[in-house]
């Protein structure tokens, strides 16, 4: 059994094998000298090696099937994570800005304090992050806000003074949120004990293999162990994970104090991003190699991508065209949307000990280019014309979530491919595929617009510019050409790009976005992200049942 390697599979190869060792003058049998199939010791040979091809079927599929469902269960990925020293991170909350309103000017400035706590539709609780102010003239302000709620001085447990303790908190809690102490030291959170020494007052978050957030202490040569006895107490903040749809935050749980006469409401004029859930089983096994390979040091393009993909928030990221030593990062958000300028703050300070001292970085929001589908679609006989419907619109939702990338590329081929092989489907015309854009700031002083925007057929593959030159007024370039100057509130149409521009903003503010011809695909040549919702899939649905 020894002369058959493990490589060898088939039952011609270990005969072949076999008979080679044999003929062997020095190690073989030099006696056999007839290896035809008339010698009746080749005749067995020739029996066990189709036996043994078939034990090698079985050996491969059991072993197959073993790793497999090992593989897909999150305790795997667990493990793997503890054997990797990869901490794993919990539930991302939901950033942006909201707008106050005030019913008439004031003499006097409004003061909207950090922590506010707002209330969207669906009861998500939001609080600023920031305090912000109404000034006396003006009827409204913008201010930073957060999907979250804060727990304080919960006691979680007590120190028995032994090493590398851990202690549960909840599933739901922010990642990096955590505040702790034990007794009255105050302890500070790493990614990781390797650079503790035995007198740092260190914690690090993570999830256990129940999913749950729990802290992890020292073992007294990397990390301080905790007195006996004493307390161990967190201040920490949950999530429910969500993103926040446009006009959905729109109640004041604690009202700011207000002069007499006025009144104050609020309201989201962009989504809330950035939300997602604890990292689950591909989440893991994506990351640790990223983790690896960079040892969070930020030296090339591939580094800054992966190093802000390992940031809780963050599903995407890109390198837009370098000046010298100057990084352009671009960000996508978890759930999709503009990256609010919170987490572009947070993922630029989180490269402050990763990247050389020689480099600078600039964080930008990545694009996001809606794509609209037009498409006939012939369902067989005996199929449910509804239900064929909703198989093909989740086909092409899933599609989009596995080709997501910054600057990425569709093809009619895949799409008609797609379609065509959803169970039901006989066959499919594709009418449309047009693209929305979404404009880019120029720089991170530049807000994310808010805009009304259509494109019809007619549109042209072509880069546009708009520049405000003043509150209200703006300028329209596409490529070389002057389009002409504009008030907020105008339409602009031309190339069959129609829209118009819903607020005011500062002199100087600048975005650029691309349009692209209908065709039988697309190609971004823009840091933007494909995507598409179910309210941009229009299905002509015929046939079937």
């Amino acid at each position: 059994m020894s002369w058959v390697g493990y490589k060898v599979r088939s039952a011609q190869q270990i005969f072949e094998n076999l008979k080679s060792k044999i003929s062997n003058p020095t190690s073989g049998l030099p006696e056999v000298t007839d290896y035809t199939e008339s010698n009746s010791l080749i005749k067995e040979l020739l029996i066990w090696s189709g036996i043994a091809e078939h034990l090698n079927y079985y050996i491969d599929f059991k072993a197959r099937e073993t790793f497999l469902i090992h593989q897909k269960l999150y305790k795997n990925a667990w493990a793997k994570a503890q054997e990797y020293d990869y901490r794993i991170k919990g539930v991302s909350a939901a950033s942006g800005e909201v707008r106050f309103f005030i019913n008439q000017s004031s003499l006097v400035d409004i003061t909207i304090p950090y922590g506010t706590e707002l209330e969207s539709d669906l009861g998500e609780i939001v609080l600023t992050i920031e305090s912000c102010i109404i000034y006396a003239g003006e009827l409204y302000a913008d201010c930073r806000v957060k999907q979250w709620v804060k727990k304080s001085n919960e006691v979680i447990g007590q120190s028995d003074g032994t090493a590398n303790q851990s202690f549960v908190i909840a599933s739901n809690v922010v990642d990096q949120s955590i505040s702790l102490s034990a007794g009255s030291i105050p302890y500070e959170t790493v990614e990781s004990f390797v650079f503790s020494d035995s007198d740092d007052y260190h914690f690090r978050s993570t999830l256990n293999i129940d999913r749950d957030i729990i802290v992890e202490l020292g073992d007294g040569i990397n990390g301080k162990i905790p007195q006996s006895g004493d307390d161990i107490t967190v201040d920490y903040y949950v999530s429910n994970g969500e993103n926040i749809g446009i006009g959905r935050i729109n109640k004041i749980n604690t009202s700011p104090t207000l002069p007499t006469g006025i009144e104050i409401s609020v309201s989201n004029i962009y989504e809330i991003t950035g939300g997602g859930d604890r990292e689950g089983l591909t989440d893991i096994q994506a990351n640790i190699p990223k983790q690896n390979r960079t040892n969070n040091r930020a030296v090339s393009d591939q580094d800054y991508i992966d190093i802000a993909e390992l940031y809780t928030g963050v599903e995407l990221a890109g390198i837009g065209d370098k000046c010298g030593k100057t990084f352009k990062l671009y960000i996508y958000p978890e759930g999709g949307g503009i990256a609010s300028q919170t987490l572009r703050d947070e993922v630029y300070n989180y490269f402050d000990d990763k990247r050389m001292n020689t480099s600078k970085l600039v964080v930008y929001s990545a694009g996001e280019v809606i794509v609209q589908y037009n498409v006939d679609v012939v369902v067989l006989n005996n199929f449910n014309q509804t239900a064929t419907e909703n198989n093909v619109i989740s086909a092409l939702l899933d599609y989009h979530s596995e080709i997501r990338k910054v600057g990425g590329v569709l093809r009619q081929g895949n799409i008609y491919q797609l379609i065509e092989s959803v169970t039901g489907v006989d066959y499919c015309i594709i009418n449309e595929i047009i693209a929305i854009p979404s404009p880019i700031p120029y720089d991170s002083s530049t807000p994310d617009i808010s805009w009304d925007v259509q494109i019809d057929s007619s549109i042209i593959s072509s880069t546009w510019k708009i520049k405000f030159d003043s509150t209200t007024g703006f300028k329209v370039f596409t490529g070389t050409q002057f389009i002409g100057s504009f008030q907020v509130g105008d339409v602009v149409e031309k190339h069959g790009l129609t829209f118009s521009i819903l607020q005011n903003y500062q002199s100087g503010n600048t975005w650029t976005f691309n349009t692209y011809e209908v065709s039988t695909g697309l190609e971004l040549d823009e840091p933007s992200v494909l995507n598409t919702n179910t309210a941009s899939i229009t299905l002509n649905m015929s046939g079937g049942i």
